[in-house]
């Protein structure tokens, strides 16, 4: 563990190199997380795998990029049956 503060079996900081995620302390923040400027993994909106702190820049399944390419949309299942 890379902790460099504890708070009971939490990590709320973390030495040189690594980011606290999930009050870990982790290496990468990995998909659906973005790095924040005080080295914490910050969780993407809902149905975003890829973001930073403004937009999402890809979609996870069952999601589309909305119109302004800022979030990311549900799927209408309807419509995906209607389009086959």
């Amino acid at each position: 563990m890379a902790c460099a503060g504890h708070k009971g079996e939490e990590c709320v900081k973390c030495k040189e190199g690594f980011l606290v995620k999930e009050n870990a302390c982790v290496s990468q923040c990995g998909p659906g997380y973005w790095k924040s400027a005080s080295n914490e993994c910050a969780k993407c909106p809902n149905g975003c795998s890829s973001c930073d702190e403004t937009r999402c820049f890809q979609c996870s399944e069952q999601y589309d990029l909305s119109s302004d390419q800022i979030s990311c949309v549900q799927r209408n299942p309807v419509s995906e049956l209607r389009a086959k």
